[in-house]
């Protein structure tokens, strides 16, 4: 045998010997993974394509007592794919996102379903759906689950409820073909910095003022502010909730305006954590009380007669007009500085005119009249 075929022949027997030196050691080793009493399978060159199982196991792991564990099966969305069918009554499931701000400020949550109708249809009387349910908070974001909610041809209003606090709402449908939602999101936002301005015509600062806020209709759980006017005629509410109010202002008992309603917006952020104030502009006409009293010739007074002030010195004429009470008496609140023409008439009696000057910050004014019967 020559040199280079004895070499060729070592080789081959070397290879030979170390492939089964590793395939003793392979099934040596898988045998030490397996528990006692289980015997190690012969291993195959050709192995069935891996199924969903095979693949977990392999890439489990080892548990204490060496078996691999089982990863659980978690299905992404799996309330969204809820089998509603045969369903009676709807469900509803959301959030609750709080406001950084506001986090020690919160003593309770409260979610609220209505549905929104008329309770009384067709002469009887049915009440409408009304669920107040609290919400617990715990870590993370606060959420709500309310179930038994019937299904209902109206729209329901969900809200959220913190005292003190501002809580959106949402509207939605739950009936037959929308017997679940678990996308709703609510919010818990602080209250808005409002600041009420009060000039005169001339948009000078009226100071001394007193402004009260009362809360008008929708959300409930609001109170009534008050505040008066400093020297530059302003007034700053600090915590004011969304909503609509209605404004009064008064000097002492006098009401100088007429009311009107304001809207005041959720706050909203505009550096960091400080809310964006909001502000109205409100003109009160200065001016002097003048009392109108009506009388005969005996010193009775005289009801129902019309008493008109008319501003002569101004293009466009202002022309209140009262009627006297059951004494006789008519008061003009608050009456600006200028020229006045006073007209007093009543079926029956002479007419009565006069004209008067009226000057800034002068004592109220009294005007004494006596009617005498027509000719």
């Amino acid at each position: 045998m020559h040199a280079r075929e004895l070499a060729l022949l070592c080789a081959a027997s070397v290879l030979v010997a170390a492939g089964g030196i590793a395939f003793f050691t392979q099934e040596t080793h898988a045998a030490g993974l397996l528990p006692e009493g289980l015997e190690p399978t012969s291993v195959t060159t050709e192995s069935p394509a891996p199924d969903a199982t095979s693949t977990a196991a392999a890439t489990a792991d080892l548990g204490d007592d060496g078996h691999p564990v089982m990863p659980v099966a978690v299905s992404i969305g799996e309330d969204r794919k809820l089998d509603t069918s045969g369903w009676t009554a709807g469900r509803i499931k959301g959030d609750i996102q709080i406001a950084v701000s506001v986090l020690d400020r919160i003593e309770s949550i409260h979610v609220t379903v209505a549905e929104s109708r008329n309770p009384i249809a067709s002469g009887k009387y049915t009440p409408a759906f009304h669920r107040v349910v609290p919400v617990v908070r715990g870590r993370g974001t606060p959420t709500f689950d309310i179930d038994g909610i019937p299904f209902s041809d109206h729209p329901y209003v969900v809200s959220v409820h913190a005292p003190g606090l501002n809580g959106n709402r949402r509207t939605l449908t739950i009936d037959k073909s929308h017997p679940y939602c678990d996308d709703i999101v609510l919010s818990i936002t602080p209250g808005v910095p409002l600041s009420v301005l009060l000039r005169d015509q001339d948009n000078v600062q009226f100071p001394g003022l007193d402004v009260l806020l009362l809360p008008v209709d929708e959300p409930p759980a609001r109170h009534a502010l008050r505040a008066t006017s400093d020297s530059y005629g302003s007034i700053v509410f600090d915590n004011v909730l969304a909503g609509d109010y209605q404004v009064l202002v008064q000097s002492g008992h006098q009401v100088l305006l007429e009311p009107r309603t304001i809207t005041v917006q959720p706050g909203l952020y505009t550096y960091g954590r400080k809310v964006q104030a909001q502000c109205q502009t409100l003109v009160v006409p200065r001016g002097v009380p003048v009392r109108v009293s009506v009388h005969d010739r005996a010193g009775y007074g005289i009801g129902d007669v019309r008493v008109v002030a008319t501003k002569t010195d101004q293009t466009l004429l202002k022309a209140p007009e009262l009627p006297t009470d059951a004494s006789g008496i008519a008061d003009f609140s608050h009456l600006p500085p200028g020229t006045w023409q006073f007209s007093v008439q009543k079926q029956g009696f002479a007419p009565w005119d006069c004209q008067r000057t009226i000057k800034q910050g002068q004592e109220p004014m009294t005007l004494d009249v006596t009617l005498v019967p027509a000719r």
